[in-house]
């Protein structure tokens, strides 16, 4: 009786142990939860996100600053500098040779491919947003995909001013998979990055609006653009 009690409990704790793997090793679940880019642009609540989200890289403090002593140090003329109590280690990166091209100045050229490469994404799939026809309109998904146009200037702006002339992507949405070698582009030339600049700008102010209410004072007009 004993030996039998013994083989049934093997017998079991197998199965549960099986079905236990099992269950573990099954992962489909995992990735048919996941949100897709037409989960996200046919839903407002969500559109709204991923537009807050492309903004959310301007507050990067080294994507904003032209030169200072924290992110970008290209006011190091000499050896005077000054100190406010904290921080000076960027300095010292930059009198003692350390301070290389892959450092923490290079942040603001990651945040601003970020917040370009999200609104690319934005303008190429917003259009399908209407389907969520109970809150939108066709005049909002307008301003959406203007506000996407604008904001991906801006970054553009923004590091032109930084770091001169840099790679214009445009519209193409590129696969991060890929080497190094394949996604490498070579840089536009200043007159090319402005007339792009501008070109856009112009463009999204067709469909921005001219002022904005209180809730929304953040968010481009047209006279912002032009």
């Amino acid at each position: 009786m004993k030996k039998l009690f013994k083989y049934l409990s093997i017998i079991a704790i197998s199965a549960v142990a099986a079905t236990s793997c099992a269950d573990y090793l099954e992962v489909d679940k995992y990735f048919n939860d996941r949100m897709t880019l037409e989960n996200i642009f046919t839903n407002k609540d969500y559109t709204d996100g991923w537009l807050s989200d492309t903004y959310s890289h301007l507050k990067s403090g080294g994507l904003t600053d032209v030169c200072g002593k924290y992110n970008t140090p290209h006011n190091f003329a000499d050896d005077q500098t000054f100190s406010d109590g904290h921080r000076t280690d960027c300095y010292g990166y930059v009198t003692s040779g350390k301070w290389e091209d892959v450092d923490y100045a290079s942040g603001a050229w990651q945040e601003a491919y970020m917040g370009i490469r999200k609104a690319t994404i934005m303008m190429q799939n917003v259009h399908n947003l209407i389907a969520d026809s109970r809150y939108v309109d066709e005049a909002m998904v307008k301003d959406y995909h203007a506000q996407a146009r604008f904001v991906r200037a801006y970054y553009y702006w923004l590091i032109l001013r930084k770091y001169g002339p840099v790679p214009i992507i445009g519209d193409d949405v590129l696969d991060y998979n890929q080497s190094y070698d394949e996604l490498a582009r070579p840089r536009n030339t200043f007159d090319e990055c402005a007339e792009f600049i501008a070109t856009e700008m112009a463009i999204a102010a067709k469909d921005l609006p001219l002022t904005r209410s209180v809730l929304e004072k953040t968010r481009p007009t047209k006279g912002a653009a032009l």
